[in-house]
């Protein structure tokens, strides 16, 4: 099973990855130009074999959360002339 096909809820960070990314979401937050109630982080940490995420400053909004993650993923994307696709899958979700 891929690292990937786990199913993670929210909570504290469960591995090295995602403690990484809520180092890294905290120092970002802790810039003297975070605007609180503004700003929302989005931090991806990957490594051979897994990866961990986090995203801070939604307030519980997980689909805002999603929407946002996959925009920077598709503006990263055509920066390079690829693109990204996200098709639902019927019955998910």
């Amino acid at each position: 099973m891929s690292p990937l096909d786990v199913h993670r809820t929210n909570g504290e960070p469960h591995d090295r990855q995602t403690r990484l990314a809520e180092v890294a979401a905290a120092a970002v937050q802790a810039d003297p130009e975070w605007i609180e109630g503004r700003d929302r982080v989005i931090v991806l940490i990957s490594d051979d074999g897994a990866g961990g995420a986090t995203w801070q400053g939604y307030e519980g909004d997980d689909v805002q959360a999603l929407v946002d993650t996959i925009e920077h993923l598709q503006a990263l994307a055509r920066s390079t002339g690829r693109d990204v696709q996200v098709h639902p899958l019927p019955g998910r979700g």
